[in-house]
């Protein structure tokens, strides 16, 4: 969802549900800005960052996350 909201598309889209589920399992994560280049970096990394597949890569709480961007943004 944050990835939609910032950078205005869905990071994944495909022919059929099953490839819309097979990317999101198995792709990582596109850098947001390349759909919103005007996009900071350090935005960019945190969407990643939540977006992460394995778990213990990803933000431990929609808390952190928020923290994250709120500094990030200024």
């Amino acid at each position: 969802v944050a990835y939609y909201l910032l950078a205005g598309r869905p990071a994944f889209e495909g022919d059929s549900a099953l490839a819309l589920m097979y990317s999101h399992l198995h792709m990582p994560p596109p850098d947001p800005r390349a759909a919103a280049a005007e996009m900071p970096v350090l935005v960019a990394l945190a969407i990643q960052k939540a977006a992460a597949k394995q778990p213990g890569d990803r933000f431990q709480s929609a808390e952190q996350f928020a923290s994250d961007l709120r500094e990030v943004l200024g």
